[in-house]
């Protein structure tokens, strides 16, 4: 009889650790990420291909490419290396803009306001992208440009950019963050293609925005060049507390189970846009 007792012991105990093993491994199961689900973005990077020649048309010229390295500088003029008179680079075309690490403040001027990369999404397929997108995709790296003497001389720069999904207008934008945060482009006839792994792409083309349009007059829907943004994301999710051998089931259970657009505004041809700059030396755009 003791035996028995004990063997009825032992089964009951073996089949209440088996149904808590059970749990346990369904909650680890259920907080890792799946589709339609949000992640946090872990890197990337955009290319963007200037069309220099509309870009002459309102008088600026290229003069430099600072990428990351540049992060630290401040905007300028001051009494050490700026962003207006550091050498930088030969201006590029295309241009490289990797993504800043997530939740990390890189540029400490002021004046270079880029909020750090905080991107949410899920990317199952378009419409969840959209549907989930949220946050922004900081991005390092400045473009500066000459500005023709019978506009006042002097630079201008473009850069610190944020990339964003704006669901109320149900477009891509691209803000500036050099002296004042503000949406510089938006990103017409945009092609979005979804991927294993929640990676998504975006790419499309530079068209002028209001804000733009105030800095250079006639800006306005212009196609300033090409963007493309690709990601190479590293889902993140707290990890529930339980055992090594409910983790190794999760494990299992997955290798067995692994298998709206903006408009384009096109540009007029032959026109010569009006140029109003504000200020004639050292702007910042």
């Amino acid at each position: 009889m003791p035996t028995d007792h004990c063997a009825r012991s032992l089964s009951i105990a073996y089949a209440r650790v088996r149904a808590l093993l059970r749990v346990a491994v369904a909650a680890a199961f259920v907080s890792l990420p799946r589709g339609g689900e949000a992640t946090t973005l872990a890197g990337g990077h955009a290319t963007i291909t200037f069309d220099v020649g509309v870009w002459a048309a309102f008088g600026l010229t290229p003069n430099a490419w600072i990428g990351s390295a540049g992060n630290p500088l401040p905007v300028g003029p001051d009494t050490g290396p700026d962003l207006l008179d550091t050498a930088g680079e030969p201006f590029a075309n295309p241009q490289i803009y990797p993504v800043n690490p997530v939740g990390v403040d890189v540029t400490p001027d002021p004046r270079r306001s880029a909020p750090p990369t905080s991107f949410m999404y899920a990317a199952t397929d378009v419409a969840t992208l959209h549907a989930t997108a949220s946050g922004n995709i900081a991005l390092a790296g400045v473009s500066r440009w000459t500005v023709a003497p019978d506009l006042g001389g002097g630079q201008l720069l473009f850069g610190d950019y944020a990339l964003a999904w704006n669901a109320a207008s149900g477009r891509w934008e691209l803000s500036n963050y050099i002296d004042f945060p503000v949406v510089t482009f938006w990103i017409g006839n945009p092609d979005e293609t979804t991927g294993p792994g929640d990676d998504f792409s975006v790419s499309g083309d530079l068209i002028g925005s209001p804000f733009l349009n105030i800095l250079l007059s006639g800006a306005l829907g212009q196609d300033f060049g090409d963007f493309e943004f690709a990601t190479v994301p590293e889902p993140s999710a707290a990890a529930c507390p339980v055992t090594v051998l409910a983790l190794a089931g999760i494990a299992a259970m997955r290798r067995r189970s692994a298998c709206v657009a903006s408009p384009h505004m096109r540009r007029s041809r032959g026109q010569t846009p009006r140029v109003e700059l504000p200020h004639p030396r050292h702007r910042a755009a």
